[in-house]
């Protein structure tokens, strides 16, 4: 049996091939890209906030981290200080050692570590190592207020500083017993408001070379 030919009008294979393939209208268009727009601007508003509220919590450790790492550089000073020469809300004024062996303190063994209200960060000052002798003032134990002598050298060439801590609040000292040259254990608490967050952060040290 042999095979049959399949015939198509005329007209309709005309329409068919005028006809052509379908493509998107003008409307189509402008509705597709309106839709992609607001898709790639809700995904950059997450991307921003979960980039922000990482920074923010990178931002908090950091300073967490310094802040604990203060406390610790205090309670190292103390424990490895001869004496406590004077010590007060924001203050503490430390003899590091005896270097010169001649039984008062020196600048170059002085070392104060103090807040500064203003700007609520947290510093230590010392002599640089390079201190001239004929600079390195001899202070009597009897008769020198360490907490005025210190104060007003504080930033100067001979007693500059060095930034420990930032966003401190209060730096608060208590030594037992209470009472600077007697005492032989330095405690303090340093509290910290950064971020809308307030953290304290306490410790304390014998001083093991105390005389």
């Amino acid at each position: 049996m042999g095979r049959q030919a399949v015939y198509f009008p005329a007209d309709r294979l005309t329409r068919a091939v005028a006809r052509g393939p379908t493509g998107l209208t003008l409307v189509e268009l402008v509705l597709g890209l309106s839709i992609t727009m607001v898709l790639g601007a809700a995904i950059a508003a997450m991307l921003f906030a979960v980039y922000d509220g990482t920074s923010a919590q990178i931002e908090s450790r950091g300073l967490a981290v310094s802040h604990v790492t203060a406390a610790a550089r205090i309670s190292a000073a103390a424990r490895a200080s001869r004496d406590v020469l004077a010590a007060g809300e924001n203050y503490l004024v430390l003899w590091n050692a005896e270097v010169r062996s001649d039984g008062v303190p020196n600048l170059s063994e002085l070392q104060r570590i103090e807040r500064d209200p203003a700007s609520g960060e947290l510093r230590s000052y010392q002599a640089p190592l390079d201190l001239p002798d004929a600079e390195n003032t001899a202070y009597g134990l009897e008769t020198t207020d360490f907490n005025a002598v210190t104060a007003s050298l504080r930033g100067t060439k001979n007693f500059p500083g060095k930034l420990w801590a930032t966003d401190v609040s209060s730096l608060t000292v208590s030594l037992i017993p209470d009472a600077a040259r007697k005492a032989t254990f330095v405690s303090f608490r340093i509290a910290t408001t950064a971020d809308g967050a307030d953290r304290t952060t306490v410790g304390g040290a014998a001083l093991r070379n105390k005389r």
